[in-house]
């Protein structure tokens, strides 16, 4: 059953961007009450979002100050994340570095930050990728990045189930901001690619109907507001 999001209070991480976007103005359509936690507010839909705290969510600190100055809440919702292309002999640190610390360590920073804020009862969603559990040649690093958030957050899972805090990953592809930082790749190839494995995950949403049709925001938006998206919700059991 979907959650009943009516007057709920559900903060969106990254909600200036075109994911992040239609989530909050689908929650806010939904009945809820949205705050946001963005680095640009003036890039924000007024419409859809009542609060917002400024925040990098690599800045740790500075996530922990925009949670509590919103807080408390029912909910929380990461829609931000990067993706790179590129043979791992091709991968440049600063690169391996950005995706982790954005894909990997921050989901996992925000979830310590909001924890305490968030009601029992209520959710916590990290936007994931196929990728997650379906590497991908030539997205080694951006794979591996989303597996250790997968990984962290099926964890988690289990440690918040005494307050019944749902984590929830959807599974998504192609809907990130790209980042393409290696030498050499003219744009065109890249497009070209980009169009190559957002068509992948298209394939897998056909073919397994688990994950969320890429080249769909609005659709994707829609089954995050739910709160719980069935097929793709961690349970555990003693």
């Amino acid at each position: 059953m979907p959650r009943e999001l009516s007057g709920a209070h559900v903060v969106v991480v990254g909600a200036t961007g075109v994911l992040g976007a239609s989530i909050a103005q689908q929650l806010t359509a939904a009945g809820a009450r949205v705050s946001a936690i963005v680095r640009d507010h003036t890039r924000l839909d007024g419409a859809s979002v009542a609060q917002y705290a400024l925040a990098d969510v690599t800045d740790h600190v500075a996530m922990h100050t925009a949670f509590a100055s919103v807080a408390p809440f029912d909910g929380v919702v990461n829609a931000t994340g990067v993706v790179a292309f590129g043979n791992v002999a091709e991968l440049d640190d600063a690169t391996l570095a950005r995706l982790f610390a954005v894909n990997a360590i921050a989901p996992i920073v925000m979830l310590r930050e909001s924890a305490a804020h968030i009601a029992d009862g209520g959710f916590f969603v990290n936007l994931s990728g196929v990728v997650a559990t379906q590497p991908v040649a030539g997205m080694a690093a951006y794979s591996a990045s989303k597996a250790a958030a997968w990984a962290a957050m099926s964890a988690a899972a289990r440690e918040l189930r005494r307050r019944r805090i749902d984590v929830v990953l959807p599974d998504l592809f192609g809907l990130e901001a790209f980042e393409v930082p290696f030498q050499g790749w003219a744009a065109g190839l890249v497009i070209l690619f980009g169009l190559s494995f957002d068509l992948l995950g298209l394939i897998e949403f056909r073919r397994h109907a688990t994950t969320i049709n890429p080249l769909s925001p609005n659709k994707s938006s829609q089954v995050v507001s739910s709160g719980i998206y069935r097929l793709t919700r961690i349970h555990f059991t003693i």
